[in-house]
């Protein structure tokens, strides 16, 4: 897609907090699942997690978006509790916000968004060889869109969130990359959620099946320092 942007408001310094011009956004390729879409992963830079935690407690506006391959990964699965004051008026202000004006798609208006029975989390080592562990709750919209889908069809919401995010998308021929990012909140910006997962197959043998993501220096920002994360121990720590 290709689309218009300007600086942010509010001062918000970090290099990806960018407003969009919904009226230019314009469809320039549909990439098919599979090979196509492989390929143009494979051009988009990795960073870790441990170098994305480091760079924001440095600096609260290093870099707030970063892809990372996740090993040694674990769901969890809990409760959600509901919104709360203050996300429920941030679901508000989104609910106001027109439609993206995507070429030849139909919008209808959206139901408010309710609270789903559960939220999960990840938990994984990143690729920095000091790396603790991470633990990091899901953002990702497909979450809450599979629950709601469970509940319209008579099924308990977590087996189906353990089937999908769970058995499906960790299992052992694939590999697992989350898109992760922080929050507004300069104060919470050490804070990093999963947005999105990744997951490209993979085979045994000397080929795999998807090209091998290209890397970065430690993040994309250059302000970011090198990662200063404790040695591993085996315990998950840091978001």
């Amino acid at each position: 897609m290709r689309v218009k942007v300007s600086a942010p408001r509010h001062g918000d310094g970090r290099e990806e907090s960018l407003r969009v011009d919904l009226p230019t956004l314009t469809t320039v390729r549909h990439y098919r699942p599979g090979q196509e879409r492989d390929e143009l992963m494979a051009g988009v830079p990795q960073t870790t997690a441990c170098d994305l935690l480091s760079g924001t407690r440095a600096d609260p506006n290093a870099a707030s978006l970063g892809l990372v391959e996740a090993h040694d990964i674990h769901l969890e699965v809990e409760p959600h509790g509901g919104w709360t004051t203050k996300q429920q008026r941030i679901l508000d202000q989104w609910q106001s916000q027109p439609a993206l004006p995507l070429e030849g798609a139909e919008h209808a208006e959206a139901p408010p968004l309710e609270a789903p029975p559960y939220k999960a989390r990840y938990s994984y080592r990143c690729a920095s060889p000091s790396c603790n562990g991470h633990r990091q709750g899901i953002l990702d919209w497909e979450l809450t869109a599979l629950q709601r889908n469970a509940k319209a069809d008579g099924a308990e919401p977590a087996d189906w969130i353990r089937n999908q995010f769970g058995r499906k998308l960790l299992a052992a021929n694939r590999r697992q990359f989350l898109s992760l990012g922080n929050q507004a909140d300069a104060a919470k910006r050490t804070a990093f959620s999963v947005l999105s997962i990744y997951t490209p197959r993979t085979r045994t043998g000397p080929e795999r099946s998807t090209p091998e993501p290209s890397r970065t220096a430690p993040s994309s920002n250059p302000r970011a320092p090198p990662s200063t994360s404790p040695p591993r121990t085996g315990r998950r720590g840091a978001s």
